[in-house]
């Protein structure tokens, strides 16, 4: 057996290496090709660039008399796939559309019975990125028996098109009865900025439909121009609630100082919540001292949301509204004061209290924080039972154990356990 390996491995020597050979041979010759393919790549490329479009159909319609019409494209879509100059790939979509693949592909889009074809076809038409194409692909999103795929695959070709001449249909199919729709195609419209401004005002002022107008101000706050800002005033008088709402929160985006009259004005008087919540917040983003007065009245509003987005928003006006929470901390109500506690927590203020459990100023801050702990805030308390100086560790326990929560009583009890120096000076103050 030892013999007849000996007197094989020369031969199996020779044709491995020959085997080799042949490899580097083809990967060779493969090499020599793809430089002869990038040398005239690039030469097409120059042409394209120093041609005028004009110039250059002539040629392209010639080359499609004897070159089949598949290989054509096929070589477009690997020069699409480049990094190209805009000016270069205006010129490339001219040469799709002139050689019929723009309108064959829309054919397939529209006609084709399999889900699928249609689906590459739509591929095909965003990879282009002709503004013709638009108009076909909102179909597609407009027809409620269309596969969703596809529809996903037509939002994406919509993304890819950004073609200025695409914005005014692109305006026109906001708010589609596929509720899946809005949100893309709004991304899709913000992309294009300031250029959308005036048909977006234009739809928010005269359309007749409710959901387009919903966009169309959604899209306009997030613009972050002042430019939309007289247009959405006008909308917080739209007699649709889902609008008037929208028109509000994106005038808070806005950051209009000049809405807060019309917003407070709306928070106290608007019949529907939904829409004195959107005016709530968005006095709290602007955080205008002239909203405060109404942003207190609206604490009595009979609707929960409503008066924790004014609390929320009370908030957001800093220190000049603490003797506001602190004074809503004696409310008869409980819920009212628990907001206030909430509030107080969510700024920092009971931290600052706790601070000055050791100084001159312990009475006041030791009966502000027994309150708070009453109504059920204990958060912050509870985590302050390792603060570093004991005089501060016992009169929280003392609060803590005034407010009965049962919240408390495990980190009480944790600290009675655990350190030998708090089990006794806990026990007065320990509630069973």
């Amino acid at each position: 057996m030892a013999e007849i390996l000996w007197k094989i491995i020369p031969f199996l020597s020779a044709a491995i290496g020959a085997l080799i050979l042949l490899v580097l041979i083809r990967e060779g010759i493969r090499s020599v090709k793809r430089r002869r393919l990038n040398k005239r790549r690039d030469y097409c490329l120059s042409l394209l660039e120093r041609l005028e479009v004009e110039e250059f159909l002539p040629i392209a319609t010639e080359l499609k008399k004897s070159i089949p019409s598949f290989l054509i494209e096929s070589v477009l879509n690997e020069f699409g796939s480049l990094e190209l100059s805009s000016p270069i790939r205006q010129k490339l979509t001219k040469i799709y559309d002139h050689l019929g693949f723009i309108e064959q592909h829309i054919k397939t889009l529209q006609e084709a019975k399999s889900w699928s074809e249609r689906a590459n076809a739509a591929e095909k038409l965003g990879q282009i990125g002709h503004a013709g194409a638009v108009r076909p692909l909102i179909s597609v999103l407009e027809d409620a028996d269309e596969d969703s795929e596809v529809k996903s695959i037509a939002m994406r070709a919509l993304e890819k098109i950004h073609d200025e001449r695409a914005i005014e249909p692109l305006v026109e199919a906001l708010g589609l009865p596929d509720p899946s729709t809005g949100q893309p195609l709004a991304d899709t419209i913000s992309k294009f900025g300031e250029a959308v401004l005036q048909p977006l005002v234009k739809v928010l002022s005269y359309s007749k439909r409710k959901e387009q107008r919903f966009w169309a101000a959604k899209i306009l706050g997030g613009l972050k121009t002042n430019l939309a800002s007289s247009s959405l005033l006008n909308a917080l008088s739209d007699h649709s609630p889902k609008v008037r709402s929208e028109a509000a929160s994106a005038l808070g985006h806005l950051g209009a100082h000049h809405a807060v009259h019309q917003l407070s004005k709306m928070l106290l008087e608007d019949p529907v919540p939904l829409v004195r919540d959107s005016a709530a917040e968005a006095l709290g983003i602007i955080a205008d001292d002239r909203a405060i007065t109404s942003l207190k009245e609206g604490l009595a509003d009979s609707d929960y949301a409503t008066r924790r987005r004014v609390m929320e928003a009370l908030e957001k006006m800093g220190e000049k509204v603490t003797p506001f929470f602190l004074e809503a901390l004696q409310d008869e109500s409980e819920e009212g004061a628990a907001q206030a506690a909430a509030a107080l927590e969510r700024m920092g203020a009971l931290a600052t209290w706790i601070e000055d459990l050791d100084g001159e100023k312990w009475e006041s801050a030791f009966e502000v924080l027994t309150r708070v702990a009453k109504v059920g805030v204990v958060d912050t308390l509870a985590r302050s039972l390792t603060h570093p100086k004991l005089p501060v560790q016992i009169l929280l326990c003392r609060i803590l154990s005034e407010g009965k929560n049962p919240r408390t009583f495990e980190a009480l009890a944790e600290i009675a356990k655990n350190d030998s120096n708090w089990a006794v000076r806990l026990k007065p103050c320990w509630l069973l």
